[in-house]
Protein backbone atom coordinates (compact mmCIF):
# COMPACT_ATOMS: atom_id res chain seq x y z
CA UNK A 1 0.00 0.00 0.00
CA UNK A 2 1.38 3.39 -0.91
CA UNK A 3 1.62 6.28 1.53
CA UNK A 4 -1.03 8.14 -0.44
CA UNK A 5 -3.41 5.16 -0.34
CA UNK A 6 -2.88 4.77 3.41
CA UNK A 7 -3.63 8.47 3.94
CA UNK A 8 -6.79 8.25 1.83
CA UNK A 9 -7.97 5.13 3.66
CA UNK A 10 -7.38 6.83 7.01
CA UNK A 11 -9.36 9.91 5.89
CA UNK A 12 -12.20 7.66 4.73
CA UNK A 13 -12.36 5.99 8.13
CA UNK A 14 -11.12 2.63 6.88
CA UNK A 15 -9.61 0.59 9.70
CA UNK A 16 -6.10 -0.52 8.86
CA UNK A 17 -4.52 -3.65 10.28
CA UNK A 18 -0.86 -4.25 9.65
CA UNK A 19 1.33 -7.18 10.58
CA UNK A 20 5.01 -6.42 10.91
CA UNK A 21 7.38 -9.32 10.42
CA UNK A 22 10.55 -7.35 11.12
CA UNK A 23 11.74 -5.11 13.94
CA UNK A 24 10.05 -1.70 14.00
CA UNK A 25 11.66 1.47 15.33
CA UNK A 26 9.79 4.63 16.35
CA UNK A 27 12.06 7.64 16.03
CA UNK A 28 11.14 10.87 17.80
CA UNK A 29 10.12 13.54 15.38
CA UNK A 30 7.28 15.88 16.19
CA UNK A 31 7.55 15.43 19.95
CA UNK A 32 11.17 16.52 20.18
CA UNK A 33 13.18 15.85 23.30
CA UNK A 34 10.35 15.95 25.83
CA UNK A 35 10.48 14.24 29.19
CA UNK A 36 7.63 12.12 30.54
CA UNK A 37 7.03 14.29 33.61
CA UNK A 38 4.94 16.92 31.80
CA UNK A 39 1.20 17.59 31.78
CA UNK A 40 1.12 18.06 28.00
CA UNK A 41 -0.80 15.41 26.07
CA UNK A 42 -0.15 13.67 22.75
CA UNK A 43 3.61 13.42 23.17
CA UNK A 44 5.67 10.27 22.79
CA UNK A 45 6.61 8.24 19.78
CA UNK A 46 4.00 5.50 20.19
CA UNK A 47 0.42 5.86 21.42
CA UNK A 48 -1.99 3.10 22.37
CA UNK A 49 -5.45 4.65 22.42
CA UNK A 50 -8.66 3.04 23.64
CA UNK A 51 -11.98 3.57 21.87
CA UNK A 52 -13.31 5.89 24.57
CA UNK A 53 -15.07 3.15 26.55
CA UNK A 54 -12.53 0.33 26.60
CA UNK A 55 -9.02 -0.06 27.95
CA UNK A 56 -5.97 1.34 26.16
CA UNK A 57 -3.83 -1.78 26.05
CA UNK A 58 -1.24 -3.68 24.09
CA UNK A 59 -0.80 -7.41 23.86
CA UNK A 60 2.47 -9.21 24.46
CA UNK A 61 2.52 -12.69 22.95
CA UNK A 62 5.12 -15.45 22.85
CA UNK A 63 3.31 -17.98 20.62
CA UNK A 64 3.00 -21.36 22.26
CA UNK A 65 4.40 -20.05 25.54
CA UNK A 66 2.58 -17.09 27.14
CA UNK A 67 0.52 -14.01 26.34
CA UNK A 68 -0.91 -11.12 28.33
CA UNK A 69 -2.27 -7.59 28.02
CA UNK A 70 -0.68 -4.47 29.50
CA UNK A 71 -2.14 -0.98 29.62
CA UNK A 72 -4.53 1.50 31.18
CA UNK A 73 -7.74 -0.27 32.21
CA UNK A 74 -11.20 1.29 32.21
CA UNK A 75 -10.65 2.53 35.79
CA UNK A 76 -7.53 4.46 34.60
CA UNK A 77 -5.14 2.20 36.49
CA UNK A 78 -2.06 0.53 34.98
CA UNK A 79 -2.71 -3.21 34.83
CA UNK A 80 -1.43 -6.48 33.40
CA UNK A 81 -3.53 -9.60 32.90
CA UNK A 82 -5.87 -11.56 30.69
CA UNK A 83 -5.10 -14.20 28.06
CA UNK A 84 -2.61 -16.65 29.63
CA UNK A 85 -3.05 -14.93 33.00
CA UNK A 86 -6.76 -15.80 33.05
CA UNK A 87 -9.81 -13.59 33.28
CA UNK A 88 -8.29 -11.03 35.62
CA UNK A 89 -6.36 -7.78 35.48
CA UNK A 90 -3.77 -7.00 38.14
CA UNK A 91 -2.89 -3.44 39.11
CA UNK A 92 0.76 -2.51 38.70
CA UNK A 93 2.37 -1.23 41.90
CA UNK A 94 4.44 1.91 41.31
CA UNK A 95 5.68 4.95 43.25
CA UNK A 96 2.43 6.81 42.55
CA UNK A 97 0.18 4.25 44.24
CA UNK A 98 2.30 1.97 46.43
CA UNK A 99 1.30 3.51 49.76
CA UNK A 100 -2.41 2.92 49.23
CA UNK A 101 -1.93 -0.55 47.77
CA UNK A 102 0.71 -1.96 50.08
CA UNK A 103 -0.65 -0.69 53.39
CA UNK A 104 -3.71 -2.94 53.18
CA UNK A 105 -2.03 -5.86 51.45
CA UNK A 106 0.73 -6.20 54.05
CA UNK A 107 -1.41 -6.13 57.15
CA UNK A 108 -0.73 -8.78 59.77
CA UNK A 109 -3.27 -10.39 62.03
CA UNK A 110 -2.53 -9.35 65.63
CA UNK A 111 -5.52 -10.87 67.40
CA UNK A 112 -8.74 -12.60 66.51
CA UNK A 113 -10.75 -10.23 64.35
CA UNK A 114 -8.22 -7.36 64.29
CA UNK A 115 -5.64 -6.34 61.73
CA UNK A 116 -2.65 -4.04 62.11
CA UNK A 117 -0.49 -2.41 59.46
CA UNK A 118 3.23 -3.03 59.79
CA UNK A 119 6.10 -0.76 58.80
CA UNK A 120 8.50 -1.42 55.93
CA UNK A 121 11.81 0.39 56.51
CA UNK A 122 14.61 0.60 53.95
CA UNK A 123 17.65 2.30 55.43
CA UNK A 124 21.44 2.32 55.52
CA UNK A 125 21.28 2.19 59.33
CA UNK A 126 20.84 -0.92 61.45
CA UNK A 127 17.22 -1.73 62.41
CA UNK A 128 16.03 -0.25 65.68
CA UNK A 129 12.69 0.18 67.39
CA UNK A 130 9.45 -0.88 65.78
CA UNK A 131 7.10 -3.70 66.74
CA UNK A 132 6.88 -7.40 65.96
CA UNK A 133 6.07 -7.88 62.32
CA UNK A 134 7.86 -4.78 61.04
CA UNK A 135 10.23 -5.44 58.14
CA UNK A 136 13.66 -3.78 57.98
CA UNK A 137 16.01 -3.87 54.98
CA UNK A 138 19.53 -2.58 55.46
CA UNK A 139 21.10 -1.43 52.20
Amino acid sequence: MTGLQAALDAKAGVALANTFTARQVAVGGATGNNAMAVATGSLGEVEVRGNGAGAAMASFHRPGAFAAYFGLDTDNKWKVGGWSMGAGAYEIVHMGNYSTLLDTRYALKTAVGTMAARALTISTAAPSGGVDGDVHFKI
